[in-house]
């Protein structure tokens, strides 16, 4: 019989040690969620500093004094756009960073995976928290970027970058209350439970959500004009920059062209270097383009020669290959444009289904049970689909955000602020980070309005105000869906209709030409045919007049025919009797030249 005398050396375990335990993991996790936030934050800084550094203006003289209390305002208004922009960009990715997240945290358990502890839950909530404090904290940053730009300071103070800071702070402040003032007066005229008067106008100020939703309301209004606007402008871009490349020249004409410019090449040398074995140097007035040249350049004449030959053997080579290559590489130039076409179509068809689909919904309010359940990553997939409805949702969020900013560029008043490379004054560029900002605060809500994505936003994002208005959003759908199927009509009905025109009108002057070259051959033939035999003409011409179209089309093709047989007949013993001729000419000659023979002999 053994004894187990284990639970002699066991350790009691303290309740408070596993308290301390606790607050330690706790403590830990609250680090590392902040510490990924601050790393995820200067990421994207660094894009947003990459991006305005790529569009702001070089030439610094031409906008800024040359005082460095100027320079460094400068820096700090552009670093607050920086700022702003770098919010956007996250307000932008956070819907694709949860979808993602999760089917990763579906993919590879906790419990199985330790590595991937830190992708949790609470992560991306708290990171929904600090992207909507951000974007609030922006809507206030970029004005006052402005107005600190723009600020020369109180004249009473002794320190010139502090009373413009004062400054800035000040404008900012009466800016704001002033727009915000009048954004309540307005929502107190239309909805009576906005009372005006002081308390009202003080608890609207502070109420942060309301506020941001009358922003997203403006930008979800911007995205239902952006997006169709964009969609097209998407498929001009496609007609401008894949067509065009392959419409000019092909591979065959550029070889054709490089191989000619090679052998003049080669020939060229040739003839130089005969020259300079026959007869030495070269002189100037031989040599094209070569004013104002020393002998030194005349001597490298043959060396610019060679080496401009080498390149057009590589270049030679080069299209030698894309022409014997085969089949699938030669038409992949060719098959670029259909495929694209046919991607960005079904793209905004399925997103006109999918609207059409939530719209239905919502009118036999069917997703009324789900709604307002608090959504845990890790537990079950955001798609019906799976990883794959999750990464079509991931690349329908992304075109998305790309048809907005394509469209945006493109409207009457917003494409003015389009940034040039290089080029870009600060005035555009605070404008540009505004209404990014705008429409990215937008997106995240309207992908949910739509129905895009049936995830429940996290934090203050599900808690705006118009979202929860049924009828609006109602209005919302229909409005969207409207614009998607007439730019999706227009996009393709239109641009095959004026394709299908444009090829009928070039195969009906193509007929119409063919027909002239052959009414043309056709009277000269009945001319020559006319004087041959007029008889049987006026024969054929009085018969038609006693038959019916059938009988005189058939005789009318006969005669044709009969036409046609006399021509190629008459034509071939014109043909014979230049051979004879020709026979005759070289029979004459031999013999005069044999008679000449004899002469001699």
């Amino acid at each position: 019989m053994s004894l187990d005398y284990s639970h002699f050396f066991r350790e009691e375990e303290d309740p408070e040690d596993e308290y301390l335990e606790k607050q330690y993991q706790e403590f830990f996790e609250v680090i590392r969620i902040h510490l990924i936030i601050v790393l995820l934050v200067s990421v994207l800084c660094f894009v947003a500093n990459f991006i305005i550094s790529r569009y702001k203006n070089i030439d610094l003289n031409s906008e800024v004094p040359s005082s460095r209390t100027d320079r460094l305002t400068y820096w700090v208004a552009i670093k607050l756009c920086m700022f702003g922009l770098a919010i956007a960009i996250g307000i932008a990715l956070l819907l694709p960073m949860t979808i993602i997240s999760n089917e990763i945290l579906l993919l590879y358990p906790e419990n199985e995976y330790p590595n991937l502890r830190w992708l949790n839950d609470n992560l991306i909530k708290q990171l929904w928290h600090y992207i909507f404090i951000f974007s609030n904290f922006c809507f206030i940053l970029i004005p006052f970027s402005y107005f600190f730009a723009e600020s020369t300071g109180f004249s009473t103070s002794t320190d010139s970058f502090c009373s413009r800071i004062l400054q800035a702070i000040l404008e900012t402040q009466l800016t704001l209350t002033i727009i915000l003032s009048c954004i309540f007066l307005g929502l107190s005229t239309v909805f009576p439970i906005f009372q005006a008067n002081i308390f009202q106008l003080i608890t609207f100020w502070l109420n942060f959500p309301f506020l941001y939703s009358c922003i997203s309301f403006f930008g979800a209004i911007l995205l239902l004009v952006c997006i169709p606007k964009g969609i097209l402008n998407l498929v001009y871009l496609l007609d401008g920059y894949i067509t065009r490349p392959y419409l000019v020249n092909s591979t065959t004409e550029k070889y054709d062209r490089v191989s000619i410019e090679e052998t003049v090449l080669i020939s060229r040398m040739q003839l130089m270097n005969r020259y300079r074995e026959k007869y030495g140097e070269i002189p100037a007035n031989l040599i094209p383009n070569t004013k104002d040249q020393t002998d030194d350049d005349n001597k490298s004449l043959s060396y610019e020669l060679l080496s401009e030959l080498i390149s057009k053997n590589d270049r030679r080579r080069e299209l030698h290959q894309k022409i014997t290559a085969s089949w699938i590489r030669s038409k992949i130039p060719w098959l670029l444009y259909p495929l694209a076409m046919a991607l960005l179509v079904t793209t905004t068809g399925i997103t006109c289904a999918i609207v059409f689909f939530n719209l239905s919904t919502r009118l036999l309010k069917l997703n009324d049970s789900t709604r307002g359940q608090q959504f845990v990553l890790g537990i079950a997939s955001i798609s019906k689909m799976g990883i794959v409805g999750a990464i079509f949702q991931t690349l329908l969020i992304i075109y998305i955000g790309i048809a907005t900013l394509v469209g945006m560029y493109n409207l009457p008043i917003l494409g003015l602020l389009q940034p040039i490379r290089g080029k870009t004054p600060y005035i555009k560029i605070m404008l540009n980070c505004m209404v990014v900002l705008i429409l990215s605060s937008a997106l995240p809500l309207f992908t949910r309005t739509v129905g895009i994505t049936n995830f429940d936003l996290f934090g203050n994002f599900g808690q705006i105000v118009w979202t929860q208005n049924h009828h609006l959003v109602l209005f919302y759908n229909c409005a969207f869906l409207v614009a998607l199927s007439i730019c999706l009509c227009h996009s393709v009905v239109v641009k095959l209709s004026k394709e299908f025109f444009s090829r009928l009108h070039r195969f009906l002057l193509y007929l119409n030409r063919v027909f002239q070259d052959f009414h043309q051959k056709m009277r000269n033939i009945r001319e020559r045919w006319k004087t041959s035999s007029s008889s049987s003409y006026h024969y054929y011409h009085s018969l038609c007049h006693h038959l019916n179209f059938r009988q005189c089309f058939t005789i009318l093709f006969i005669r044709q025919l009969h036409l046609f047989t006399h021509y190629y007949i008459f034509e071939l013993q014109r043909h014979l009797q230049s051979r004879k001729l020709q026979r005759r000419v070289i029979n004459l000659f031999l013999d005069t030249n044999h008679h000449h023979q004899l002469v001699i002999n």
